[in-house]
């Protein structure tokens, strides 16, 4: 039978409210009577007007309640969509690598309706398609195609369960990172390197216990900066990370990976890519006794002044790198006083303007 919107005006302290049902004509005792198929409650004017504009183009096929509904689409209008597209690539990607069942392993279960592990894919998709605070993603949420694609209603997903998953993946930093390390989808060559780099961010408001007075990376003063160590292979996927007080020299952190990096076999061997802002005559003298291969930026006055035994006149004689062939463009000649710190040997290599 055709369903129609009802509608029941409720007064109370002078105010008047409106309330919304969903309702098919039946018989009951051979007397007309209206079913309730749904209570809408509240509706602004916006819906209440798409909803009767849907009914509207429902047609039955036959007079009985078994009968599905024909929509006429060239009369019906869309009045609002859910992001879709970019998030279920997100999906896509995250279920590639296994990151649900890594996730059910090592998480416990939580709540039935909405898993820590589910909770956590919320936190990754928002940030890979439209970064917001963690308390603007509970907002976010309900506007994507996340709640039908994991089966939550909107708010089940509140601050206390974001705060609660993040607590405890907090304490899978060594286990992810093995799972990352170890992943078969990371394709691993024999060429293969660690690039390692510190950078920081801050926090508003009252900050974290790593928060502290400091300069961020584009030059401003802020009340609560930290450190994020990170290495990271070829393919810029990461391996180790490390969240570290603002404060943190960026000297001061090589040493520590130095030894973090030396735990894991896979990474053991590989040579390290840095630049000037982790070297210093200790860091650079602890390399080369551990005889771990790395490439590094120094200027030549400072590498004379390590006395490292890098031989300065044979670096000079290395022939430049040939250039790519570019039409119409000319490449400049190698030459210039900044040379690159190769291997644990000692050795060094010139490298010209842009090569890598």
């Amino acid at each position: 039978m055709p369903l129609r919107l009802r509608t029941s005006t409720v007064r109370s302290k002078g105010r008047t409210y409106q309330y919304f049902q969903l309702v098919r004509a039946v018989r009951r005792a051979g007397r007309p009577t209206h079913e309730v198929v749904a209570h809408l409650g509240r509706l602004p004017a916006h819906e209440v007007e798409a909803v009767r504009k849907g009914l509207e183009t429902l047609s039955a096929t036959a007079p009985d309640d078994t009968a599905e509904p024909l929509v006429r689409l060239r009369e019906v209008g869309c009045l609002g969509s859910l992001r879709y597209l970019d998030l279920m690539l997100v999906r896509e990607v995250w279920q590639h690598w296994g990151f649900p069942q890594f996730f059910v392993e090592n998480l416990p279960a939580g709540a039935p309706d909405l898993a820590p592990a589910e909770v956590l894919f919320v936190l990754v998709a928002n940030r890979c398609v439209a970064p917001c605070s963690k308390l603007r993603v509970t907002e976010w949420a309900p506007s994507t195609v996340l709640p039908e694609l994991l089966g939550f209603e909107p708010d089940q997903l509140n601050n206390t369960r974001l705060h609660r998953a993040l607590n405890q993946m907090k304490d899978l930093d060594a286990k992810l990172s093995r799972f990352l390390i170890t992943h078969p989808q990371r394709r691993t060559r024999p060429d293969s390197v660690v690039y390692l780099d510190l950078t920081n961010t801050w926090f508003e408001g009252h900050g974290g216990t790593l928060g502290q007075r400091g300069k961020t990376k584009d030059g401003a003063i802020r009340r609560h900066v930290m450190q994020l160590a990170l290495a990271v292979d070829r393919q810029g996927l990461p391996l180790l990370w490390e969240a570290l007080p603002g404060k943190t020299a960026e000297v001061n952190v090589l040493p520590h990976w130095i030894e973090s990096l030396a735990t894991h076999p896979e990474l053991r061997e590989l040579p390290l890519i840095f630049d000037r802002g982790l070297t210093s005559e200790e860091n650079l003298g602890k390399l080369l006794t551990a005889k771990r291969l790395f490439v590094t930026c120094a200027r030549e006055s400072q590498v004379e002044k390590w006395k490292l035994g890098v031989d300065l006149a044979a670096l000079a004689q290395l022939p430049s790198a040939p250039a790519p062939d570019h039409p119409g463009k000319a490449r400049p000649q190698a030459h210039g006083r900044r040379g690159h710190l190769s291997e644990g040997s000692g050795r060094a290599c010139r490298r010209g303007h842009g090569e890598p």
